[in-house]
Formats: structure tokens, C-alpha cells, sequence
């Protein structure tokens, strides 16, 4: 039975992986959608910090970034799941991309900034109250994370000012 299961299962991730992809995407939704999608601004901003600033602080930040957003995506499931992006994060991400290079730097550290701000709170409350305990741990580890790469990103800040 288990093993009809399984190659039906598998049967089904040849044929359709788009509808599985967005079946995927949905079964994330409530809880673990806001961490998802404030991760993946954060990864997609930091992907575009990484080709196109010339600040070693930004590169440095942006790389670790990425690195991070990638490893709680797993833990949350989602490292699989196409972008999941809010409407204003999307426009915040398509007007960092638009920026022009004098301004890319300072925009992208305040918009650092302001995600972190924003996932801090999420990571708290899904760290108190997640359903998924994988997920759960991996937020709990995140609140501490969160506050030094605030702590980083305010020096950067500084240093820009």
C-alpha cells in the first residue's frame, strides 16, 4: 500500500510539478507564510545587493543573508516553493532593482532594516505559537539572529550616513 502510495506520489511530481508546487506554496498558508515571504524579500534583496553593490559591508551582509534565508526556508519546508512575495513587497523589490547606483546601497539597508524589523516580530510570535516544531525551532534561533543582523545593519547605516 505504502509503496502504491509513493510511486503514485511520484507519478503525480513528473507530471504536475506546477499544481504541486502551488498546492505546496498553499499548504503553508497561514503561519508560515509571513516568515516565508518576508524571507524571500530578504533573499531576493540580498541577491540583488550582491550584484550590483560595491560596498564590502553590503556585500558581506547580503551573502549571509542569502545563506541564512535559504536554511530557514528548509526548515520551514518552503526551500522548494516558488517566490512568495506580498504586492508591496514586490513593488519594494522591482524599485530596489530600478535603483539607480548611488542610491541602491542606502535603499537596500533601510529596507534591510525595516524587513528585519518586521520579521523579528513574526519569528517571535511563530516561536510562542507555530504549529510545526521544526519551524518553531528554526524561528526561536531567528529572534536572536534577527537582533544582531539588526545590530549590523544599523552600523552599516552609520558607516553610509
Amino acid at each position: 500500500m505504502l509503496r502504491r502510495q509513493m510511486l503514485g506520489a511520484g507519478a503525480a511530481l513528473a507530471v504536475a510539478p506546477l499544481m504541486i508546487s502551488r498546492a505546496y506554496a498553499q499548504d503553508l498558508a497561514p503561519e508560515k507564510q509571513p516568515m516565508i515571504a518576508l524571507g524571500t524579500y530578504s533573499k531576493l534583496t540580498s541577491e540583488a545587493a550582491l550584484e550590483r553593490s560595491g560596498a564590502t559591508s553590503v556585500q558581506t551582509f547580503a551573502g549571509l543573508e542569502v545563506a541564512e534565508q535559504n536554511a530557514i526556508a528548509e526548515a520551514f519546508g518552503a526551500a522548494d516553493v516558488p517566490p512568495l512575495l506580498t504586492q508591496e513587497q514586490s513593488e519594494k523589490l522591482e524599485t530596489l532593482r530600478a535603483a539607480d547606483d548611488a542610491s541602491f546601497d542606502m535603499m537596500y539597508v533601510d529596507g534591510q532594516i525595516e524587513a528585519h524589523e518586521q520579521g523579528l516580530a513574526i519569528a517571535r510570535d511563530y516561536s510562542a505559537s507555530g504549529g510545526d516544531p521544526m519551524a518553531r525551532g528554526a524561528a526561536m534561533i531567528a529572534v536572536p539572529s534577527i537582533e544582531t543582523h539588526l545590530v549590523m545593519l544599523r552600523s552599516i547605516r552609520a558607516s553610509m550616513a
